[in-house]
């Protein structure tokens, strides 16, 4: 679609950048009613309306999940949580925290931030798996625990 034919389908002056670049005529834009009837037919298990929502917004929630990790493995690892994350959190989604596609877009920034950050973790600390922690023992004078000391309990062994 070239600017001059999107001028001519709307009021006759130029869009913006973002208008002409990705002014998609195949797709007709969709109320912020429908996005929350998809959100709300998904709280009660529809998985065509999870299947609806996915085909309309995963490309732009791997966008930006790519653009924040810049690896595409990863992203496509974390878009596909963001939508279960959606498919289990539907029903706690609220119209007035913001819109259906703003919801999706901060879950995925905030999984691939999340990412960003325990990959600089395990940079930091490469003897730590994931799943570790650090738990400690103390003798409280109980009786129950004697001694004081700390151990590394790693996350497949509990």
């Amino acid at each position: 679609m070239t600017a001059t034919h999107y001028a001519d389908q709307h009021d006759g002056t130029p869009g913006t950048l973002g208008d002409v670049l990705y002014a998609d005529t195949s797709q007709s834009h969709v109320s912020e009613q429908d996005w929350h009837g998809l959100v709300q037919s998904i709280a009660t298990g529809d998985q065509w309306a999870l299947h609806a929502l996915y085909g309309r917004t995963h490309r732009i929630v791997f966008t930006l999940i790519m653009r924040i990790i810049n690896n595409r493995e990863t992203a496509e690892e974390l878009t596909l949580d963001v939508f279960h994350d959606v498919w289990r959190r539907a029903a706690t989604y609220d119209p007035a925290g913001g819109s259906v596609v703003g919801w999706i877009m901060n879950q995925a920034r905030s999984r691939a931030i999340d990412r960003v950050r325990r990959d600089q973790r395990k940079k930091r600390n490469p003897g730590h798996a994931d799943g570790d922690e650090l738990v400690c023992f103390a003798d409280l004078g109980d009786g129950n625990l004697t001694g004081a000391g700390v151990r590394m309990v790693r996350g497949s062994s509990r």
